[in-house]
């Protein structure tokens, strides 16, 4: 046990002085702040972005207003200057305003003319869906009073006191929550939330994905670094005398397994602190998966060692792999639930095990390669 700690101990130093190994896993962290920070920073001014001014605060304008500030399709921004959000228009800030007049109550009563004025801009082109919003948030305060004036002039209505108040009941009832519109996605029959929190997930995916892919290439460094060693005279001399080879193996995993594990644990918590207020992260699960992550690509790529024994194609399998790895595996885009054959293409990369929460895979990954290379080992250190 003592050699062995000696042993990771001078691996840890060897790859504090590999300077490519080391750049890789110290950009990750550097990265991981630049994306988390830029992306939340830009996440409010992403999507569609209106705004809306309520004249002289009236009941249901300033209704409207609280109703279209919460919704999450669309950016509303609330203003207190009329001439503020002309301007925001005329500078493309903004891609339209809604100007609601004290007549909206009026209108709402069914009397009066238009009282919500729309400004917009030549270059304006999503202000189509953004009125649509607006005139289901004015729907949405008005539908009870506009069900009843309909409804009143038949008798069983009139002859109601309380019809009125059943009414806007039925009406509050089916919107539930007071969200203008719902959206159910479907993967593979299998229903998602899609909801307010799509920036930050976005981010997090992203984020998540290069730190697979950089511990993964920092994986394959190491493959090479063990590959280059089993060519050196010292690795040859301790084959000849059947000495401590084992030890040497173990200790370069393990050295490299605790520097990928402290560096994407720090880089997650980078994550974690920048996302904390916007989504629900399980901390510790997502550590334990991360380290289970680690573990299972270093013993799989050690038994891999024993497949590839050239330094030289580890090291040129790295730049096709991390490229291969960033389209296949769901970081920008998701190939995997799509239906072409591209989707089985996601299968062969460690990363997508790990993005995709597959613990089951990850432990079966472990267990194989641990087993396959103590049976090959025994092999290889015979010749």
């Amino acid at each position: 046990m003592r050699l062995l700690f000696v042993t990771v101990k001078l691996k840890l130093r060897e790859l504090f002085y590999n300077k490519v190994y080391l750049a890789v896993l110290l950009c990750l962290p550097i990265l991981i702040l630049v994306l988390g920070g830029y992306g939340l920073k830009n996440s409010e001014e992403a999507g569609l972005r209106a705004g809306i001014y309520v004249e002289e605060g009236t009941k249901l304008g300033v209704q409207m207003q609280e109703i279209l500030a919460r919704d999450k399709s669309i950016n509303f921004k609330v203003y207190t200057d009329e001439n503020l959000m002309e301007e925001d228009v005329a500078k493309a800030k903004i891609e339209c305003g809604f100007l609601i007049k004290k007549e909206i109550e009026a209108l709402a009563a069914g009397d009066g003319k238009a009282a919500i004025e729309m400004i917009v801009s030549p270059s304006t082109v999503a202000s189509g869906p953004i009125q649509e919003t607006v005139g289901a948030a004015f729907f949405r305060l008005t539908a009870g009073d506009v069900a009843y004036a309909t409804l009143r002039s038949k008798d069983y209505i009139s002859k109601d006191s309380k019809m009125e108040e059943k009414i806007k009941e039925r009406v509050e009832s089916y919107y539930g929550e007071g969200d203008l519109m719902k959206v159910k996605l479907l993967t593979d029959g299998k229903e998602k939330k899609v909801g307010g929190e799509n920036q930050s997930v976005g981010i997090y995916q992203l984020c998540k994905g290069f730190l697979g892919v950089f511990l993964f290439v920092s994986s394959l460094l190491l493959g090479a670094k063990i590959a280059g060693e089993r060519k050196g005279a010292f690795y040859k001399r301790m084959k000849a005398a059947r000495k401590w080879l084992g030890v040497i193996e173990y200790g370069n995993v393990i050295a490299g397994s605790l520097c990928q594990a402290i560096v994407g644990s720090l880089s997650y918590g980078i994550l974690f602190i920048l996302l904390r207020k916007c989504m629900d992260i399980h901390l510790i699960q997502e550590l334990g998966m991360l380290v289970l992550y680690v573990a299972a690509m270093n013993v799989g790529m050690l038994w891999c060692t024993l497949w590839i024994k050239e330094e030289q194609i580890w090291l040129g399998l790295i730049p096709m792999l991390s490229i291969a790895s960033v389209i296949f595996c769901p970081i920008v885009v998701d190939l995997s639930q799509m239906k072409t054959g591209l989707r089985y293409g996601s299968y062969l990369f460690m990363p997508y095990y790990y993005l995709t929460a597959r613990i089951e895979l990850l432990l079966i990954i472990l267990v194989v390669s641990a087993l396959g290379y103590l049976l090959m080992w025994k092999r290889y250190r015979q010749i």
